[in-house]
């Protein structure tokens, strides 16, 4: 008993030994890779290369040394000196500099990927792709870059997306998903991960992340609606969800709101100044499922021909219509004449 009981000892001591030996060759590796090299890689020699944040000093040594013409900056415009430093640099250099915001923590919506893809069919060459830490952001859009501007087929351009790289998050909800719902659409539709165009396609046509494709109809607007000026007029509206995810609206820390507006270019920066703001049931819509609200709506004060746009916004997250959901679009016409009789969408009717 004693001799098996050294043995279990002398084995857990080696097991110990060897999870330290993997933990400190994998910090060892991190510290490589992130610290001495700033993840900098070559996506396609001589052509993209990917790295995290850049410094000044990272942006004149690999324009010396690789040519960098451009930069993408996967993280956004920011408030922070690390952006303002890039901003000069780049300037400095003579660098084209393009800023799409991207999360690592979840699906990049199809505007965004459609300006990535514009950012890197039409910037010079060598390109600089870059996030924070070079690895969940820089990773995918590597993937992308591989395909579009390397023409590399699917699998081969998704090796940007490995520990190699310091990408470990195999959340699906996080923006790597990106890659799981492109395949779960190829084994829907019986296709295999195809080349760029294939990819291109699906982004631009069919590709909405999450819960956001949800359309909102409203059945009983006519061609064109009439209210006088600043008038209170409720309008039923309903919402389809066009997603295979069930939209969460039943979330309690979620908040979901109906939202109308006349100003289609400040739709998602004027939130004191919409038409509407309309508080979704706490009740979540199932794929396929439709639910019907009734939404407040608060006329323009100035008579005219107006668009009317709707759009849920997911306060302090996103709006719909930002993430690809279709836009919905009602002409309303406000006139000094017009009499609460006239409308049949108006409150109490």
């Amino acid at each position: 008993m004693l001799k098996f009981t050294h043995k279990l000892r002398l084995i857990a001591r080696k097991v110990a030994l060897l999870l330290l030996a993997v933990v400190v060759a994998g910090g060892s590796y991190w510290f490589y890779v992130r610290v001495i090299t700033n993840n900098f890689h070559a996506v396609i020699p001589g052509v993209v290369y990917r790295s995290a944040q850049p410094s000044p000093k990272h942006l004149e040594k690999w324009v010396r040394r690789y040519g960098i013409r451009s930069v993408i900056n996967l993280r956004g415009s920011s408030s922070g000196s690390y952006y303002a430093d890039e901003v000069e640099a780049a300037a400095r250099l003579g660098l084209e500099l393009v800023s799409v915001r991207l999360s690592a923590n979840r699906q990049p919506s199809s505007v965004q990927l459609q300006l990535l893809i514009e950012a890197l069919e039409t910037l010079p060459q060598p390109i600089l792709l870059h996030c924070r830490d070079g690895s969940d952001r820089a990773g995918v859009a590597s993937v992308v870059a591989a395909m579009a501007i390397g023409g590399q087929d699917y699998h081969k351009a998704k090796a940007q997306l490995s520990p190699v790289y310091l990408h470990i998050d195999r959340d699906p909800y996080h923006i790597g998903g990106l890659m799981v719902e492109y395949e779960q659409h190829c084994q829907k539709s019986s296709t295999a991960p195809g080349p760029w165009e294939h990819f291109r396609s699906w982004v631009t046509k069919e590709y909405k992340p999450f819960f956001y494709n949800v359309q909102l109809l409203c059945p009983d607007w006519p061609d064109e609606l009439s209210a006088r000026p600043d008038e209170k007029i409720t309008v039923n509206v309903t919402m389809k969800n066009h997603s295979n995810r069930t939209v969460t609206f039943g979330n309690q820390q979620k908040e979901f709101v109906l939202v109308a507006t006349v100003d289609f270019e400040n739709r998602f920066k004027l939130l004191q100044n919409y038409c509407g703001q309309t508080p979704l049931p706490k009740r979540d819509l199932a794929p396929g499922q439709s639910m019907s609200i009734q939404a407040a709506i608060s006329t323009p004060d100035k008579p005219g021909v107006y668009d009317l746009y709707f759009d849920i916004w997911q306060k302090n997250v996103t709006f719909f219509t930002k993430e690809g959901s279709p836009m919905t679009i009602y002409k309303l016409a406000v006139r000094d004449e017009s009499s609460p009789s006239d409308n049949k969408n108006e409150k109490g009717s």
